[in-house]
């Protein structure tokens, strides 16, 4: 089985590691795959290591299975040299994965299975069957942290400073362009999604919260905001430096340690759920979502505060505000209890590996 990221950090069988795949968001279901393939005689390794493997006469491509996350050189190339293309799957948001959202129908011919968040479905043509993706988030056997009421600070928001435009010049985007087609790397940013990015909003909450005194704010990337568009450069200056934001060590027991948390993600996007909702699920923190249009179908809705229901931001702070401690732990609770059932547990690494090895061992 050759797992083919385009990934260079996860290259040499280095992601097939737990102890490596733990440093990247979401990706511990590729070592619970791992364990569960060996179950059934059959070998993992990563893209390039297959492919070697294969020119080096080592291996027929005719006993090679291909896994794809994302747009990835070496799955073109063992596809084109006789490898089965088993399942076909993507991770990364449609603003910053484009050449993978473009080409799907093509390349999701190529393959039996296909798993792409909801919206990007309609796109999807594989040999058997289309699956909703329910972003890998949690480790089952990590145990859920828990503070009172009372020991817990106001609102979080765990966010690196992104902006969805490269801020280039005319000139400089044709470079890099020539550079992307020369070195056959994918486009990764995509226009065709700007009117649906939640960028703006994301910072809109920064100030707005900030500005008051009641965000505190990890991530990385705040020292400078000249990737940001002036206005925003202008407008969050002094707040950010007053935030002072500091890298997140451990996500999750930094969010514990607060009542609520904004979870807004990069784009409105059909199903395009992550680990930024269910991180809060896990820490027993409100998320205060804004995201996918049809949030609802992938997670209760009385698991969180929907953002969107507010006209303005002034409107979702003088919300919390009154939420009392019997609201918020009824919130927290009925998260927690989402977590153990049937559509939480595809949420977790070893809920996506069992349902990729279904698709392989079938």
């Amino acid at each position: 089985m050759a797992l083919c990221t385009g990934a260079a950090a996860f290259a040499e069988n280095q992601i097939l590691q737990r102890e490596i795949a733990g440093r990247y968001p979401g990706a511990l279901w590729i070592p619970e795959l791992v364990e569960r393939l060996i179950r059934h005689g059959v070998a993992m390794v990563t893209g390039d290591v297959a492919l070697h493997r294969v020119n080096t006469g080592e291996l027929s491509p005719s006993e090679v299975w291909v896994i794809q996350e994302d747009h990835s050189v070496e799955a073109n190339e063992l596809l084109r040299l006789g490898a089965k293309g088993k399942v076909l799957l993507c991770c990364e948001s449609p603003l910053f994965a484009a050449d993978f959202y473009r080409n799907l129908s093509h390349v999701s011919r190529k393959f039996e299975h296909s798993v792409v968040f909801r919206g990007a479905l309609k796109d999807a043509f594989p040999l058997i069957a289309a699956q909703a993706l329910y972003f890998p988030s949690f480790d089952t056997t990590r145990p859920c942290l828990s503070l009172s009421w009372d020991a817990r600070k106001y609102l979080v928001m765990v966010a690196g400073n992104k902006y969805w435009k490269i801020r280039r010049s005319p000139i400089r985007q044709l470079a890099a362009k020539i550079r992307e087609i020369v070195t056959r790397s994918p486009q990764r940013f995509s226009g065709a999604y700007a009117s649906t990015q939640l960028h703006d909003q994301r910072l809109a909450a920064v100030s707005h919260f900030g500005r008051g005194g009641k965000l505190d704010l990890y991530g990385g990337g705040w020292g400078s905001l000249k990737n940001l568009p002036l206005r925003w450069q202008n407008e969050l200056s002094a707040t950010v430096s007053s935030l002072n934001p500091a890298p997140c060590a451990d996500k999750l027991a930094t969010i514990a340690g607060y009542k609520f948390a904004l979870c807004f993600e990069n784009i409105e996007f059909p199903g395009y759920v992550t680990e930024k909702m269910i991180d809060c699920l896990v820490a027993g923190v409100v998320p205060i979502y804004w995201g996918a249009p049809d949030v609802q179908d992938f997670v209760t809705k009385d698991c969180f505060i929907d953002a969107r229901k507010f006209q303005s931001l002034t409107d979702l702070e003088s919300y919390l505000d009154k939420v009392s401690e019997v609201e918020w732990q009824k919130i927290v609770n009925r998260g927690s209890s989402f977590l153990t059932e049937a559509m939480g547990q595809r949420y977790s690494y070893r809920g996506f590996a069992k349902r990729v090895e279904e698709m392989l061992i079938s």
